[in-house]
């Protein structure tokens, strides 16, 4: 399992990308960064999901990218959902207006064979 992966390592990467949109940022000719995103519908609302993201450039891809993201979906989400183990990222997602709604308690009760 990934420290980044917040699945506790339930989900394979395979499941977590089904359904979802993968996309790639580039600086200049050079890729930097990858991520996906899903679509959830639900009864009385859309929401987007950014289920993966990965990359390093000489930018913060937090602060450049995530507006754009924010904007490709708003058409179709009316929210955009984010999952993070890392309490730095948090910080950042809130300095650009995200807001904690729930923390995530899991206790593994078998290991997976």
């Amino acid at each position: 399992m990934s420290r980044f992966d917040t699945s506790g390592g339930l989900l394979t990467l395979a499941e977590v990308l089904s359904g979802s949109m993968l996309c790639e940022v580039s600086h200049g000719d050079k890729p930097v960064m990858w991520f996906a995103v899903k679509s959830n519908q639900h009864a009385t609302s859309n929401e987007a999901e950014v289920v993966a993201a990965a990359g390093a450039a000489p930018f913060d891809l937090t602060r450049n990218v995530l507006p754009w993201i924010e904007s490709a979906v708003s058409g179709q989400a009316d929210a955009l959902t984010i999952y993070t183990r890392r309490p730095g990222m948090r910080r950042k997602l809130e300095r650009q207006g995200y807001r904690l709604d729930a923390f995530v308690m899991r206790k593994t009760l078998r290991v997976p064979l």
